[in-house]
């Protein structure tokens, strides 16, 4: 039965031609607002469960875009080293050459 529908059950209660003890009729008011706090519960729970997902989701991309930044430095300074390399290289020869040219 829906929360909807109790709820209505107990507005029928409530109206009817042989009137109920006010203090009957409150003994129904735990029930409802039990069904109440349930149903907020749910929903917090449900809301909490979304915002989880999203953080969860964010922090993914923020992983992708900082191991994507950490490929791009990682390339970078592998072609630095490279460029050095070949730097040294281009002076041991010219050395080489100068060490001839001497002799």
């Amino acid at each position: 039965m829906a929360f909807s529908e109790v709820d209505h059950f107990l507005e029928q209660a409530v109206h009817r031609a042989w009137r109920i003890d006010a203090a009957e009729v409150s003994l129904w008011s735990p029930f409802r607002s039990r069904c109440k706090m349930k149903k907020m519960k749910k929903m917090k729970k449900m809301k909490k469960m979304k915002k989880m997902k999203k953080m969860k989701k964010m922090k993914k991309i923020k992983k992708m875009k900082m191991m994507k930044k950490m490929d791009k430095m990682k390339k970078k300074m592998k072609m630095i080293k490279k460029m050095k390399k070949m730097k040294k290289i281009k002076k041991m020869k010219k050395m080489m050459k100068k060490k001839k040219m001497m002799k």
